[in-house]
């Protein structure tokens, strides 16, 4: 093979890897924009469902259509985001509040050195509170279980002292029972604030716990005053 045909070859082999090199920054430059566009409509659909979530109860139910429509994208796009559509959008903004609301008891815990039954009052008032925030979050057909979880977890970690396996420790099933109780009171719409849906709760709850305290009123309203306001 002579020098001339050697080096025909390289340049064509040099030609076919810089045209390869050029696709290659092409199609990254295509990938980088898709996701940039997934992440923002995302992100669009996410702050929809949380303004919407936060207005004061309408009575109306949140729906693809009204998420989409503040959001300004196609219900194609929201299922494409969300495959099991608004539930699971919806269940991304209540998993937020209830790690507001654990960093908040978290917080509490660390001030206040609370016994077991002040943790677990501690506990349901941060959720509750937290849930207040957002009126309308609960105006859809069909809470999912999943919703029910989330809100029992922090409730099941005040309650369960001991090392057992949380999903089948019986402080899940009190937890859990509690969690839909607020579900089914929030939704009825006719609580007036959350200090009172938490004392309501707090006195069902601490008595199945076998923690009952007859000064409970008085050291209630002790904690209450000792918890920083709502943000």
């Amino acid at each position: 093979m002579g020098v001339h045909s050697v080096w025909g070859r390289l340049r064509g082999y040099s030609s076919a890897m810089a045209q390869q090199q050029t696709l290659d920054r092409a199609a990254l430059a295509r990938q980088k924009a898709a996701q940039t566009k997934n992440e923002r409509t995302r992100r669009r659909l996410f702050i929809s469902a949380v303004h919407q979530a936060l207005a004061p109860r309408r009575h109306q139910q949140i729906t693809v259509a009204s998420i989409c429509k503040e959001a300004e994208v196609s219900s194609t796009a929201l299922y494409y985001q969300f495959e099991h559509g608004i539930a699971q959008l919806l269940g991304e903004v209540l998993e937020r509040a209830m790690r507001h609301a654990q960093r908040r008891i978290a917080n509490d815990v660390l001030r206040e050195h609370p016994s077991d039954n002040y943790r677990v009052v501690i506990a349901v008032y941060r959720v509750i509170q937290e849930l207040f925030k957002y009126p309308n979050l609960f105006e859809v057909e069909t809470v999912p279980r999943r919703w029910v979880q989330l809100i029992a977890q922090p409730l099941a970690n005040a309650i369960v002292s001991d090392d057992r396996d949380l999903e089948d420790h019986p402080g899940m099933v009190i937890a859990e029972y509690h969690a839909n109780a607020i579900i089914g009171l929030l939704r009825r719409d006719y609580t007036p604030s959350f200090e009172f849906l938490s004392k309501l709760v707090i006195s069902q709850i601490v008595p199945v716990l076998g923690m009952a305290d007859p000064e409970f009123g008085a050291r209630w309203q002790e904690l209450v005053h000792s918890l920083p306001p709502i943000n």
